[in-house]
């Protein structure tokens, strides 16, 4: 529990620390949750989780009080709402601080403590305000000394389990800390995880309609746009999909409106695609200039937009496929139907992510290739099926997602980086 604030300052002497930066990660958004929820000051915190709980506290009431919230630390271990109560405060903020070796997490809430007077001497607890809190941070590997655009050893790390089949991968960032969350479709849910592997949200979709005619082994698609940020969720057997946002103080996500066709994500704009009924591919994908035009019916798109224009990739159900960039493009063989593009060398140029076209392989190869220079590869688990990008606070470097089938049916997520050798 938090008795002051002397070791919190200690902590965070060194402004520039990853401990600092890691804290500050946790205490930006927990600050924006807390305001949303719309609190009456003066607000307790009770904070517990080690010697870090000081270093937040320490934040967390800095920017609190920035916003004349009166906060104050309240060291209880019961009965912590009479005691918010005798110290004069109308609002507790209770928080669990928790430390992995890859992440940091909180999870808490805040309520009112004020007693009704019409209530008389029943302990009528106030509705509102009320919220969940939660907050997460991966915390930084050490950085090598090697300048960005020096290729690393690549390491696989797991995330989550999926118990449906997947559908969709993509990466965003939801609470606006800077990292990204992954975002995973199925027929039945959107499923939001921190890089952490925390789940954070479940979006059920089985209250949409089912398509005229499903498929087996069904696809979908999940586009972002930027601003505001917006999900574009779309499942092959719904009859049609949602576009979502997400609510920071409830931990959720809300629907905006219907979708009624899928849309692909591209260069920070979305364009309409269509689904071959009946199997697990695209229709051709008529794009507007710049765009290049894609002819055939493909397993799989990405695109991504650099500095030096857009670069396009998509995988053919033969195992063939193509990749497009500024002035030229090359063909692609053996590919299968993980597809992306990741800086992961953090040069500001990302590399194009390829799984083999093996379809029940015991172990599939995840291929990370420059435009130029050597491919670096990777063996996972079962078959990749899906792989994107996640950006981390402060990094160059890009991870990769990576979503794979199991031999016990499930979908694991893994999320690939770069070490030092």
């Amino acid at each position: 529990m938090i008795a002051g604030v002397a070791l919190g300052a200690l902590l965070l002497g060194a402004t520039g620390t990853p401990e600092a930066a890691a804290l500050e990660g946790l205490a930006a958004p927990l600050t924006t949750q807390i305001l949303q929820a719309a609190p009456d000051a003066p607000v307790a915190i009770e904070l517990q989780g080690g010697p870090n709980a000081e270093g937040l506290f320490t934040l967390l009431a800095a920017k609190l009080a920035a916003a004349r919230m009166a906060p104050a630390a309240l060291p209880c271990d019961a009965g912590c709402d009479d005691a918010a109560l005798r110290s004069g405060a109308r609002t507790l903020v209770r928080l669990t601080l928790t430390q992995t070796p890859t992440a940091l997490r909180v999870d808490g809430e805040l309520h009112g403590v004020w007693r009704n007077f019409w209530a008389g001497a029943r302990d009528v607890r106030p509705t509102r305000p009320a919220a969940a809190l939660h907050a997460s941070v991966v915390l930084a590997a050490p950085q090598s000394p090697l300048p960005p655009g020096t290729a690393h050893a690549l390491s696989l790390r797991s995330l989550a389990e999926v118990t449906s089949p997947l559908e969709a991968l993509a990466a965003a960032d939801l609470d606006g800390d800077g990292t990204d969350e992954v975002l995973a479709l199925t027929d039945h849910a959107l499923l939001a995880f921190d890089q952490a592997g925390q789940l954070l949200a479940t979006h059920p979709l089985d209250a949409l309609p089912q398509a005229a005619e499903v498929s087996r082994d069904p696809i979908g698609t999940l586009a972002v746009e930027p601003s505001p940020l917006n999900l574009l969720a779309f499942s092959q057997n719904r009859a049609r999909g949602e576009r979502l946002a997400w609510d920071t103080a409830r931990h959720d996500f809300q629907t905006v409106a219907p979708l009624t066709a899928p849309r692909w994500g591209c260069g920070g704009q979305t364009f309409e695609v269509a689904f071959t009924q009946g199997e697990n591919t695209f229709e051709p994908v008529r794009l507007p200039s710049p765009f290049p035009r894609i002819a055939r019916r493909s397993s799989a798109l990405s695109c991504r937009l650099t500095p030096k224009g857009l670069v396009l990739a998509y995988a053919l159900p033969a195992g063939t496929g193509q990749e497009i960039f500024p002035g030229g493009h090359r063909a692609l063989t053996g590919v299968g139907a993980g597809i992306g593009w990741a800086d992961v060398d953090g040069d500001g140029t990302p590399e194009l992510l390829t799984s083999s076209a093996l379809l029940t392989p015991e172990t599939d190869t995840l291929s990370v290739a420059p435009l130029s220079g050597p491919s670096q590869t990777l063996p996972v688990p079962g078959r990749i099926l899906f792989l994107t990008a996640a950006r981390r606070a402060g990094q160059a470097r890009e991870a990769i997602v990576v979503a794979h089938v199991q031999a016990d049916g499930k979908t694991a997520l893994g999320l690939v980086e770069e070490v030092a050798p």
